[in-house]
């Protein structure tokens, strides 16, 4: 069933979610320290929390309540892939003194609570867009009586040459960094 009896409750943990973006906002404006090194995971942290009480409400399943698993692989997945985009952007850090690319500010000094820092940031963005668009089809779009589906069926050269342009998007970065080459690395990934 996809939308939630009149019974189901708001799960505790989304007032949980709220508050800690709150007391963060707070914090980080008050020039609290701890907070301004680990702002990021720790407000999208509340957000999935927020977002997953707000879907469980309006749809009696969310990731948090009925479908950890999933939820856990997601975010697992999630650290995998945006420590994928940290090695593309490793020579650019090491070619810092053109400042070619952007750079973290205001981290952790320790390096290995930064790694857990980092890892945390990561752990939240998969599931944020997972949980932004559940959020999005119980509510914004859960009125469409049609849905219109297209089935794209293509063949396996298609297929094939899609593959090996998205391999070669995916290494030529690596291979030659450059500031040109950031849009293939996101393009690359598409195909």
């Amino acid at each position: 069933m996809d939308t939630a009896s009149p019974k189901t409750r708001f799960a505790p943990y989304g007032y949980a979610g709220i508050a800690i973006i709150i007391a963060a906002e707070v914090l980080l404006f008050g020039g609290n320290q701890l907070v301004g090194h680990w702002f990021t995971p720790i407000v999208w942290t509340g957000y999935i929390l927020f977002v997953d009480a707000l879907v469980f409400k309006l749809k009696a399943r969310s990731l948090l309540m009925t479908d950890r698993l999933e939820f856990v692989i997601i975010a697992v997945v999630s650290i995998a892939g945006w420590w994928l985009f940290e090695f593309y952007n490793a020579p650019r850090f090491w070619k810092s003194n053109l400042e070619l690319w952007w750079h973290y500010h205001d981290l952790e000094p320790n390096p290995y609570l930064r790694r857990v820092g980092y890892d945390w940031a990561f752990a939240t963005i998969f599931p944020a867009m997972f949980e932004t668009a559940a959020l999005l089809r119980a509510s914004v779009f859960s009125r469409r009586s049609e849905r219109v589906s297209i089935s794209i069926q293509p063949s396996r050269l298609t297929l094939g040459l899609m593959f090996a342009g998205g391999a070669v998007g995916a290494l030529v970065p690596l291979i030659f960094p450059s500031v040109w080459c950031a849009p293939v690395v996101w393009l690359a990934f598409i195909f």
